[in-house]
């Protein structure tokens, strides 16, 4: 198989559920073969790890790297190993990057924006708020502001910019309209979302009714969906409507698809929820692997040295070896940890 499968990994972000330190966290894995290879010369990029990549289509000499905390989208070439950081203020918390049509879309999860940006003159050629975004009619929507029990915060947190079958462009988010309900339970906040997607130029929403929404992707003419807070991929059709619902063992963000398997990423259930969620339902990091046609599991595969899985690429072995056989990288501006 001349496919080799990237995990992007790193420390969870809130310090009560980190039981690693820095040096220990190996950000950049790749799984060839069935062998776990580890890229070590990547391990100082991120404070915590790092979070995603992107891939330009038509160059295999660069790939964009974000480090988490997700402040700085960087530039690696592969040629040099040299890590230039790309010109663009005001980021916070990015999460999950992707060249469509040669952009590079970049969900601002931090300013509820996404960033469009000509890596060629090295410029954000758009900034969309989401707050600026316009839906062509009003639906109606339960207000629940007024249950004295709750509270009400303007948070969309999207995670994903994604072409559609269409080609329409759309981000996928926690909260559709906006507003995240804290609800006071047991002294405890307990969120509630409604998850789902915007249209990026109408600003149309399509509620979906997810907890916590990670990774679309296309898979055979549907839609497959991590709904995170209930531990299921979500399947839908192009019209959005729900046909399927597969079972994983956990907390699922990062994806990636080949020819016949879905491969989810599941991250380690966090300290705060140990004492909550029974051992029976307790999952390590890993990556659960799927059929794409009969839609059951045909694979698990056990991660370490990290905290948390945050992203899934497949690319080519070759490319995959040319990034593990850097022996060292050189930041430009003559930094170490990015």
């Amino acid at each position: 198989m001349d496919e080799a499968l990237i995990i992007t990994g790193s420390l969870n972000a809130k310090m009560e559920d980190r039981f690693m330190d820095r040096e220990q966290v190996i950000p950049f894995q790749v799984l060839i073969n069935g062998e776990i290879k580890k890229a070590v010369s990547l391990s100082k990029i991120g404070e915590l790890g790092i979070s995603s990549l992107a891939f330009p289509e038509a160059d295999q000499n660069e790939v964009y790297i974000v480090p988490a905390p997700g402040v700085a989208i960087l530039k690696l070439d592969i040629r040099t190993g040299r890590i230039s950081r790309i010109p663009c203020s005001e980021l916070e918390d990015v999460h999950e990057i992707e060249f469509i049509n040669g952009t590079l879309w970049v969900s601002n999860t931090g300013y509820d924006e996404v960033l469009a940006i000509n890596v060629n003159t090295q410029t954000v050629e758009r900034r969309i708020n989401l707050y600026d975004l316009k839906e062509p009619f009003q639906k109606n929507r339960a207000d629940r502001s007024g249950d004295s029990s709750s509270i009400l915060v303007d948070k969309y947190h999207c995670n994903q910019v994604f072409a559609d079958y269409e080609g329409k462009l759309f981000c996928l988010v926690h909260h559709v309209w906006g507003r995240q309900v804290l609800h006071q339970v047991t002294s405890k906040l307990k969120k509630q979302g409604d998850g789902g997607i915007i249209n990026l130029e109408t600003g149309e929403r399509i509620p979906l009714g997810l907890k916590a929404p990670h990774s679309v992707r296309k898979v055979n003419g549907n839609y497959w969906v991590f709904d995170s807070g209930n531990a299921t991929i979500n399947i839908y059709n192009k019209s959005w409507g729900l046909i399927d619902r597969i079972q994983t063992r956990g907390w699922g963000r990062g994806a990636a698809v080949s020819d016949k398997y879905f491969y989810a990423g599941i991250s380690a259930t966090r300290k705060r929820y140990l004492g909550i969620i029974p051992r029976s339902q307790q999952a390590p990091n890993m990556i659960q692997v799927f059929s794409t046609h009969t839609k059951t599991i045909v694979d698990e595969v056990l991660l370490f040295n990290i905290e948390q899985v945050n992203n899934l690429y497949l690319v080519n072995v070759s490319l995959a070896e040319r990034i593990l056989d850097l022996t060292e990288v050189e930041f430009t501006d003559g930094s170490g940890i990015v």
